[in-house]
């Protein structure tokens, strides 16, 4: 009963930790998931910024609600070849999402030696409107990160892009600023986003968010398994130790006993009948009064006959006796 309490005991533990770890990880945030399908891929955007897809309709709420123009909105995405297009409340800035062919030589940017990496970054810093250009690796990826500038109008618009590219296709995520870099909230805004960006062989569960609580499981599991088999080797029957012991007890230690059992028993085989001793020739008395012999003479061969032959037991009937006795 203490055994099953104990393991009823672990096993919920074991649960709990899993349970909490996985609430943890699952546990929703205040983000909106954006995918672009032709390359499976998906990333996250603040549940609090606008978000204009390419496919949009205008029927859309954020058209009826008269704070974009569809007309315009959808000019601006087709002209800049935008998958997404991302707005702040206030719109002093807008993050743009894009997808298009390689440009910069890779087919995986991930998967890329540094070499290679660091030559396309010298090669983008030749680029009069570029400011700074430097490798960016977020918890998965690869990027390369791009500070440019460039004029609209009478504005200056300044422009850091995180560019990757996967399966020979170049995603950019670019934050655009009017008259001024980007604040440094504005990057981690950004950043948060590029970290945020999953490829098909990322989707599945991130088990690194739950190695600390199955590593403590395990150890608990274990130390658990531990205690059940010290109790149980603890609480062996003293009745099934000398069962063992007599049961060896009574097998033939040598061969010289087997021998000497084995005489024994045919020495007092009823079925043969004693020699006389004096070579046939027994006494008339004796032929014509055989129930007269003396009980002294048949003494020794009763004894041996009632003698009990010594009982062997196999290794099978010892491990059969010891399991029937533990259940």
């Amino acid at each position: 009963m203490f055994i099953k309490r104990l393991t009823g005991t672990i096993c919920m533990i074991f649960i709990c930790a899993v349970c909490l770890s996985v609430s943890a990880f699952a546990a929703p945030s205040d983000t909106q998931t954006c995918e672009i399908p032709e390359i499976s891929m998906s990333l996250e955007i603040p549940s609090y910024l606008n978000v204009i897809s390419k496919g949009i309709k205008q029927n859309d709420p954020l058209f009826s609600a008269g704070e974009f123009d569809y007309i315009q909105t959808m000019s601006v995405i087709r002209d800049n070849n935008d998958y997404y297009l991302v707005y702040d409340k206030d719109k002093t800035f807008s993050i743009e999402i894009k997808l298009s062919d390689s440009s910069l030589g890779f087919d995986n940017m991930s998967k890329a030696g540094e070499k290679k990496l660091q030559s396309a970054v010298e090669s983008i810093q030749k680029n009069a409107d570029v400011l700074s250009a430097s490798v960016y690796e977020s918890e998965k990826y690869k990027f390369i990160d791009i500070l440019e500038t460039g004029n609209e109008g009478s504005n200056t618009i300044f422009t850091e892009s995180f560019i990757t590219t996967y399966n020979k296709q170049d995603l950019s995520i670019t934050i655009n600023s009017i008259n001024d870099k980007p604040t440094a909230t504005e990057l981690d805004l950004l950043k948060g986003i590029v970290n945020s960006v999953a490829f098909p062989e990322e989707k599945s569960l991130d088990l690194s968010a739950l190695t600390p609580s199955l590593i403590a499981a395990f150890i608990v599991l274990t130390a658990g398994f531990v205690a059940v088999a010290v109790i149980r080797l603890k609480n062996i029957p003293i009745p099934l130790l000398e069962l063992e012991s007599n049961v060896k007890a009574k097998k033939p230690s040598s061969p010289a006993q087997k021998s000497s059992a084995a005489g024994n028993t045919s020495s007092s085989d009823p079925a043969e009948p004693n020699k006389p001793s004096d070579g046939g020739k027994r006494s008339e008395h004796a032929a014509e009064s055989p129930e007269k012999e003396s009980p002294e003479t048949n003494k020794p061969a009763a004894e041996e006959t009632k003698e009990e032959q010594p009982e062997s037991f196999s290794d099978e009937e010892l491990a059969a006796a010891i399991a029937n006795f533990t259940d």
